[in-house]
């Protein structure tokens, strides 16, 4: 989960001292996209989708993300997934080999 994060612009804070912490509650300090182990500052806009809407891997991807406080704003998700996808004849490209 690490490593994806900090592939989607997600920084790893360090130790955060008591002060800093406070101030960044009350908005002394910017600390609205920021929690005790994360800076979302930077975070990327994520769209996820599954297989198909019977499919729960994203859902619990979604969980998982704005469980460690990645910014809701910020993940878009298509609920019909592939299946959906391809029944509404939207544009489907396969990657040549």
């Amino acid at each position: 989960m690490i490593e994806a994060l900090q592939r989607f612009g997600v920084k790893r804070r360090g130790n955060v001292g008591f002060f800093t912490q406070k101030m960044e509650k009350v908005g002394f300090f910017d600390g609205k996209l920021k929690t005790e182990k994360w800076d979302f500052s930077n975070a990327k806009d994520l769209i996820v989708w599954c297989n198909g809407p019977a499919c729960g891997q994203s859902p619990r991807a979604i969980k998982g993300l704005l469980g460690v406080g990645y910014p809701a704003d910020k993940i878009y998700y298509y609920r019909g997934g592939m299946q959906m996808w391809q029944l509404w004849g939207l544009t489907v490209v396969v990657p040549q080999k």
